[in-house]
């Protein structure tokens, strides 16, 4: 996330952060009441017993959704980064992994997957070109990051990201940015939560069906190849859930990374190991595994 928020160091640049969120926060008056916490599903009231400290921060991260349909103009936006950077991306940080179902579920409940694409659809209408443009370009990394990690901990949100149009828009960056691919800086961002959030999506079964229907198999086959294993890694997972018949056959790289990976979740105390938990880990093997090379080498590797 090295051009959004989390890179600025100094304290003029923290400052000059805080300013804007206030600025903000003033102007647009869009403070939820508490009634937002009356029409959540059963299983998030749930969490949300468990967890009523957290409260305060989903009725905040709640006012920032609502003021994702108010701003109607390009210099809104110059408020927005601020806010979805400290309302939605900076609480996850200090989270639980039950802390972080509920705020995934909670901002599924309150349609922020639906804001998060009409935002980016204002952007494209208002701007010539998002991605050379750094505010435009900041705020999507921003939401592309946002739903790859609220997809991570949440089933809801998965759902919400599919019907609201986001994975779809996932799915246009991956077809259309692949020619820039390897030169480009910034379109790989994308391309790579993107991917991200995409397998994450395909870990809840019942969303598989509507994924094949978008062709997510084709888009994903030119990242199989690249040399960045931090998107060919998902790229195979995601391919391995949608495809028909066996999945693709991994090459020792990948199996090896996989690996290693499940060897520093299962140490850990979290079990889970750069992004990956052991138990999305483990599904992955398994569904690999339906393709009998890489059965054979699994095993081969299990056994040194």
């Amino acid at each position: 996330m090295s051009d959004t928020y989390q890179s600025m160091g100094d304290q003029g640049n923290t400052v000059k952060y805080l300013s804007e969120m206030m600025r903000t926060l003033q102007s647009t008056n869009q403070e939820v009441e508490d009634s937002v916490f009356d029409n959540l599903s059963s299983e998030t009231k749930s969490f949300l017993e468990k967890f009523p400290n957290l409260r305060p921060a989903l009725k905040q991260a709640a006012s920032t959704v609502k003021m994702l349909g108010s701003w109607t103009s390009p210099e809104d936006l110059n408020g927005a980064a601020p806010l979805i950077w400290s309302d939605l991306m900076l609480p996850r940080r200090t989270m639980s992994k039950h802390e972080l179902r509920l705020f995934g579920n909670f901002l599924a409940d309150i349609g922020a997957a639906q804001q998060f694409y009409n935002c980016i659809k204002f952007m494209e209408s208002s701007y010539e070109d998002v991605i050379s443009n750094d505010l435009t370009f900041r705020c999507l990394m921003m939401i592309d990051e946002l739903c790859m990690g609220l997809a991570d901990s949440s089933a809801p949100m998965c759902h919400r990201l599919v019907s609201a149009g986001m994975v779809a828009v996932l799915c246009g960056w991956l077809e259309n940015f692949q020619d820039q691919y390897p030169q480009d800086q910034k379109r790989p961002n994308l391309v790579d939560c993107a991917v991200h959030t995409i397998h994450n999506c395909c870990k809840v079964p019942d969303l598989r069906p509507a994924l094949k229907e978008q062709n997510i198999c084709q888009l994903l086959a030119p990242y199989l190849k690249v040399d960045n294993m931090t998107t060919r890694l998902p790229a195979l997972l995601a391919t391995s859930y949608l495809c028909d018949g066996e999945p693709p056959e991994a090459d020792s790289g990948i199996l090896d990374l996989i690996i290693d990976r499940l060897e520093k979740a299962l140490q850990g105390d979290s079990r889970s190991a750069e992004g990956y938990s052991a138990q999305e880990l483990v599904m992955g093997i398994g569904v690999l595994c339906e393709n009998a090379a890489n059965r054979a080498r699994f095993m081969e590797r299990s056994a040194a």
